[in-house]
């Protein structure tokens, strides 16, 4: 009898475990711009296409950033003339984007044909990201 129980105990312990360790290790979705920080660093055209480079960091130390969700660059451009007008779109393709804890990562947007002339921006980009905390 007391075997069965022994059993039972740790059939019902290793079950329990499994299921922390599955829920602790599964992706989650944030867009939390504290914990990953875009630091655009160059609007241009390449041909028709407008494209931003910038930096991705990722400031915590126990977080995997497995990818970008989605992006939009929220950019204000000034023309010559003074006035101003603003960008709000989706890339055309996601470029992969895994970032390790404490890292940094440059990546480059495409966002396709764009026919504006500015002589300066400012970006306030939005984004959503997939991450992975790891315990370590």
């Amino acid at each position: 009898m007391k075997k069965i129980k022994f059993i039972l105990c740790m059939l019902i312990l290793m079950i329990g475990t499994m299921g922390f360790c599955i829920s602790a290790c599964a992706d989650e979705l944030s867009d939390n711009t504290q914990e990953l920080v875009f630091t655009p660093s160059k609007v241009w055209k390449s041909g028709n296409n407008l494209c931003v480079t910038g930096t991705f960091y990722n400031t915590k130390s126990d977080r995997l950033i497995v990818k970008i969700k989605s992006f939009n660059p929220n950019i204000t451009f000034k023309k010559a003339d003074g006035s101003s007008f603003e960008f709000t779109n989706e890339p055309i393709k996601f470029p992969l984007c895994t970032i390790k804890p404490g890292t940094s990562k440059t990546v480059t947007y495409n966002f396709g044909e764009f026919n504006e002339e500015w002589n300066s921006w400012i970006a306030n980009p939005r984004y959503v990201y997939q991450y992975r905390d790891i315990f370590i």
